[in-house]
């Protein structure tokens, strides 16, 4: 049985991980694009450079240092409307970290709605465990599997497909095969962290347009009136104030979506809210890709900083 706390600490250090994961990847970006090799510390690291934004980078030798504020970007809870399939993640969760064989966070993707009892739910946490302890060791990250069939294998009330017909076998073969494959449960997997979890990360059950939700999760990241909203120009005018040479706000996101869609929609905030910020760049950690989103560049992948 684990704790609460310990969960919370376990969930504390997989963000973390995930935080330096994303730092690493844009400075290691940057590094390629300026010819040189940054080292990165957390900023609390570094007792006279202590402040309230997440990372210094620095050059060996060289005075000069980069402050950066990582900001995970999610859909907002408000727009979320996932039915149970968020609840089973939780489930998966909790007996991965019981059982302790698998590690790494992952995302599950089906196309199917919620019709399970909690009799059946329990079952199908199990199936999909097992399935996961298979596979899971060997899937890096970034990787996508189908799980699907072995979901089915282990749980009888996972649902098939409509049965189909092969046409191409019936065009080039004469043969007329009929297909009924068990419903896809892909699992991609977002980081090699040494905690585990599952979370959602695209389903029948979502009520959303991504594009409206995601405009909507960045300019919440800006949104100073809000009641524990995040304030990165305040943090990154305090790292400014200790001496910065430049400041960066890095948006780290698990799901690839459309640079364009952040781009534009960083573009239309206020300017007041970016006065301490220098750019504020995309990184896809599983795709080890780095946009930048503002100030607004035509080409979705930056060419320089």
């Amino acid at each position: 049985m684990i704790s609460f706390a310990m969960a919370d600490e376990s969930h504390a250090r997989g963000q973390e991980e995930q935080e330096r994961a994303c730092a690493q990847t844009f400075l290691t970006w940057l590094g390629s694009q300026r010819g040189v090799d940054y080292e990165l510390l957390r900023a609390e690291q570094v007792p006279e450079l202590r402040g309230r934004w997440d990372y210094v980078a620095n050059i060996t030798g060289d005075a000069d240092w980069l402050a950066l504020e990582i900001k995970g970007l999610v859909i907002p809870r408000s727009r979320r409307q996932y039915g149970d399939w968020s609840r089973f993640s939780t489930w998966a969760t909790k007996e991965l970290r019981t059982s302790g064989q698998v590690k790494g966070e992952f995302a599950i993707s089906i196309s199917i709605p919620w019709t399970f009892n909690q009799k059946q739910g329990k079952l199908l946490v199990h199936a999909f465990v097992e399935a996961l302890v298979q596979v899971g060791p060997n899937v890096k990250m970034g990787d996508l599997v189908n799980i699907g069939p072995e979901v089915a294998s282990a749980f009888m009330d996972w649902p098939t497909k409509p049965p189909t017909h092969d046409h191409n076998l019936w065009l080039e073969h004469r043969i007329w095969k009929v297909i009924n494959p068990p419903e896809d449960l892909h699992v991609v997997k977002l980081d090699e962290s040494n905690g585990v979890s599952v979370e959602l990360g695209i389903s029948v059950g979502q009520a959303f347009d991504v594009d409206p939700s995601l405009q909507q999760a960045i300019q919440g990241i800006f949104a100073p009136n809000e009641v524990g909203a995040a304030k990165p120009n305040e943090q990154l005018g305090e790292a400014r104030q200790k001496g910065a040479s430049e400041t960066f706000l890095i948006l780290d996101s698990h799901i690839r979506y459309n640079p364009a869609v952040v781009s534009e929609s960083s573009n239309r905030i206020d300017r007041t809210l970016l006065s301490n910020i220098d750019g504020v760049y995309f990184v896809s950690v599983s795709g080890k890709q780095v946009s930048k989103v503002w100030p607004y560049e035509k080409r979705a992948l930056s060419t320089r900083p």
